[in-house]
This record gives structure tokens, C-alpha cells and sequence, in this order.
């Protein structure tokens, strides 16, 4: 196993950037592909994730004699301390993917022990991926503490609310959408904002797996099982 390697030379058809929350993180987290940056953004609104690192070791394995290497996109350390991996493969390039997972990956990945989730473009499209988006763009706004602080104590005393109620109670959306995208309430693994939306506290989602999250409205798969 290698350390972490710095992100490959841009290509004009890859969308090659840093994605950074300062609240969430110090450290920028780097992505590839536009696919890989909605990965990183659904896990910044996903319960329990407290570090996301972008290509954080390089594997080492054989086929054949042949050594090969592969590098994950991301990793992640949960607030237990147990961590995963990320790889986000657009359509055309999953079956290569596999073939290689097949070839002697696998074997590799249940040796290091952490599981290693593939999420594809269908999983997280542009519909969802622009869910996801807004409500970053949203959490980057400057709202008054005192306006949280409100819609918060607000939320403690009604029962399964909506995102409908809180605006019927006079709190904006991009209040709402801001606790959303600080994760100080969440609107689940939708990720979506819809008046009828129910609306719960991070900690309600604390037994759904991180996969559930990655690959809603169907799952993310564990490659390395």
C-alpha cells in the first residue's frame, strides 16, 4: 500500500476541482469527475461522516505475475472511527471496473478491511445531484445565528414537521435549506426540499448505513465483500 498521491494533470472532458467546507473540514477534498463531486457532496450531508479524503492510498496487486496498482477516489472516517472507501464509476467504465475487482482487486480489498462502495451515475444523476448542489450552494449563505437558533427550537416542539410547516411558520427556505446543508436537520437521503418533505434531526438517521445514503433511491454496492 502507497500513500496518497496528488490529483492526475487536468483534461479538458474531466471535471477536475476542490471541494471546500471549512465548517465540515479544514482540508479541501479534490475530485475527477462531476459524478465524483456529487459523491463528495451527498457525504457531506450524510449522518456520522466526519472526514472525507480524496485518493488516500494506492493498492498494490498481482495478476498473473503482472503488478498492478489501483487508487480509490475517496475515503471516509465515520464518528465510531470505522471508515470506508469510495468509487464513483460513470456507466461506460464499471465493467472494466469489474473485470479488475475480478482479476485480483477484490482479494486486495478484503486483505485492507475496509469496505469499498461503488456508486454509479444512475444513483446519484443530475436531478439529484442538483438537490445535492443547492443545498451546499444555500449552506454557504450568511443567515443570522438567531434565525437558526429560532427554526431550531421551533422544530423541538412539533411532531414530524415538514419543510411545508416550517415555511408556513414564517421561516424561510433558505433557512431551512441552510440547517439542511450544515446538517443541523436533514430531509433524508432525497436530499430534497419539497413542501411535503418531512423534516428530522441528523441523529433520527444514525442506523441507516452510509451506502443508503451514497446510493438512494437504490443502493451503492459493497464490491470488496
Amino acid at each position: 500500500m502507497k500513500p496518497q498521491r496528488k490529483v492526475i494533470t487536468r483534461a479538458p472532458h474531466r471535471s477536475v476541482g476542490l471541494v471546500h467546507e471549512p465548517w465540515f473540514q479544514n482540508e479541501p477534498i479534490q475530485h475527477e469527475s462531476m459524478l465524483e463531486k456529487r459523491c463528495i457532496e451527498a457525504l457531506l450531508l450524510t449522518p456520522d461522516v466526519v472526514k472525507i479524503e480524496s485518493q488516500p492510498l494506492t493498492l498494490i496487486f498481482n495478476v498473473d505475475g503482472r503488478e498492478f496498482s489501483y487508487t480509490p477516489d475517496l475515503r471516509v472516517t465515520l464518528q465510531d472511527g470505522g471508515q470506508a472507501l469510495v468509487e464513483a464509476k460513470g456507466a461506460p467504465f464499471k465493467k472494466k471496473f469489474r473485470d479488475r475487482l475480478d482479476a485480483g482487486l477484490k482479494a486486495a480489498l478484503q486483505e485492507l478491511r475496509i469496505p469499498l462502495y461503488l456508486v454509479s451515475s444512475e444513483q446519484i444523476d443530475e436531478e439529484r445531484g442538483a438537490r445535492i448542489a443547492e443545498l451546499r450552494s444555500l449552506a454557504k449563505r450568511t443567515v443570522p445565528p438567531d434565525a437558526i437558533d429560532a427554526l431550531l427550537d421551533w422544530f423541538r416542539t412539533r411532531s414530524s414537521p415538514t419543510v411545508g410547516d416550517a415555511e408556513e411558520a414564517g421561516f424561510p427556505l433558505a433557512h431551512v435549506a441552510y440547517a439542511v446543508g450544515r446538517r443541523l436537520l436533514t430531509v433524508g437521503p432525497s436530499f430534497d426540499l419539497a413542501p411535503s418533505q418531512p423534516l428530522s434531526t441528523i441523529t433520527a438517521y444514525e442506523h441507516i448505513h452510509l451506502d443508503y445514503w451514497l446510493g438512494y433511491p437504490g443502493r451503492s454496492e459493497n464490491v470488496a465483500a
